[in-house]
């Protein structure tokens, strides 16, 4: 990934749900790295030289290229050629999900793509229909609209606030206090971290101080309320494979569900953790297929491979239960 960043093939942006999302950048390694462990959702997207690259690799055939977007009521269709969406939308009436007339608007130049740019395509918007008869019914999902738990992605929430001097002082929001007495290096980090008002260079800052502090300010920093802080405390202590922060981790799971810290238990491979990871894999959030698939599940199954043989005895009881709906996935952390 480094090298595709430094290429210019690709570019990073932090994404916020329901907020603007960032502008895009080349990401540090410290960056590359938070990403990848879902401590901020981070969106990478190509850029033309990396499109380019890919169509070269993949021989891409754009006049076959057919975008669909719309709701349960309307749709529209892209293409290359009208002849070719002609076509479509025939097998489409054929079937029956279409109704009224269709609207055609030439597209000039037409973006199949976010990065691609071609000379012309063609658009057809139409209403669809739906047959209601037994065979074909379709429901809306349940779970529209409701959003999904953060699972420990989290950004500074300051960023994103009026400025301070259009706000009342009793309404301004007070500084981010942590519990405890202060350790070595602790004062440090709030101080550098609080003068900073660009997110990229606060996590910068957290990472350089979070290399010199001492175990004690680690542990204290997993308190702090600003993400980048408590990321690179949680990434320290599990290079240090501190076995003091296996039960301040264990917490970060089981409240926060934060995935990071879950990653982190695994490399510190304390067998503590083993019996929390035993539960979380029967009867927690990874508990079905679909979830084992998700990041939340990768990470899980990965945590309890790092513990080599001493998760042979729970993989071989989870194997052993022939209704598990976990079963296939014991062979994951097996191999």
């Amino acid at each position: 990934m480094a090298d595709m960043f430094q290429r210019g093939d690709a570019v990073a942006r932090f994404s916020w749900p329901g907020r603007r999302n960032s502008s895009t950048f080349i990401p540090t390694l410290d960056e590359i790295e938070v990403g990848l462990r879902s401590a901020f959702k981070m969106d990478y997207r190509l850029t033309p030289e990396g499109g380019a690259r890919w169509e070269s690799v993949v021989e891409a055939d754009w006049s076959l290229y057919v975008s669909w977007s719309g709701s349960l009521q309307h749709s529209w269709r892209e293409t290359r050629s009208r002849e070719y969406l002609e076509y479509i939308l025939e097998v489409e009436r054929a079937e029956g999900s279409i109704r009224g007339e269709i609207r055609w608007k030439e597209l000039s130049p037409w973006h199949p793509l976010y990065w691609k740019t071609l000379p012309s395509g063609y658009q057809a918007r139409y209403r669809t229909t739906y047959r209601t008869t037994k065979e074909n019914c379709i429901e809306s999902p349940s779970y529209a609209g409701i959003a999904a738990p953060p699972w420990g992605q989290e950004l500074t929430p300051r960023f994103h606030r009026s400025p301070k001097g259009l706000a009342p002082r009793k309404l301004r929001h007070p500084q981010p206090h942590i519990p405890g007495s202060e350790g070595s290096g602790l004062v440090e980090w709030k101080t550098r971290l609080s003068r900073l008002a660009n997110q990229r260079r606060m996590f910068a800052a957290a990472c350089d101080c979070a290399r010199s502090a001492d175990t004690d300010a680690l542990l204290k920093m997993l308190a702090y309320p600003f993400g980048e802080g408590r990321f690179a405390s949680v990434r320290q202590l599990a290079k240090r494979r501190e076995a003091a922060a296996v039960l301040p981790l264990t917490a970060l799971v089981l409240k926060k569900q934060y995935l990071p810290a879950l990653w982190a238990l695994g490399e510190i491979a304390d067998k503590r953790s083993l019996p929390v990871m035993e539960i979380l894999l029967e009867y927690g959030e990874a508990n079905s297929v679909s979830r084992l698939l998700s990041t939340w599940g990768s990470i899980l199954v990965r945590a309890i491979a790092r513990f080599g043989d001493l998760a042979l005895p729970m993989l071989k009881k989870a194997l052993a239960r022939r209704t598990s709906p976990l079963r296939e996935a014991q062979f994951k952390p097996l191999a």
